[in-house]
């Protein structure tokens, strides 16, 4: 297992929901400034076991997490829904 150190980043968007870099494009970014483990957490969608592999595999030196930004509904208690979002990491892939 390697050792986490450096600057970490739990909550990334990619061009897969409203971020502006393709994975690859943010990965290399985040590397070159110095940010060693980042968590791909776009909205409602997962990066597929084929593409996280491929990524790990260019990245070799990064902590690359599987995650999403789900959406779901909370009821105040007003009884007014709000939408929020949860943070999910460390997903298995199957695809």
């Amino acid at each position: 297992m390697k050792e986490w150190k450096g600057f970490c980043d739990l909550h990334v968007h990619t061009t897969n929901s409203d971020g502006k870099y393709t994975p690859y494009e943010l990965a290399r970014l985040c590397m070159d400034k110095g940010i060693q483990t980042i968590a791909f957490t776009d909205h409602n969608v997962m990066l597929t076991k084929k593409e996280m592999n491929a990524l790990r595999e260019k990245f070799p030196e990064m902590h690359l997490i599987d995650g999403s930004e789900i959406s779901a509904a909370h009821q105040l208690l007003s009884g007014k829904m709000k939408e929020i979002h949860i943070l999910g990491l460390f997903f298995k892939t199957n695809g």
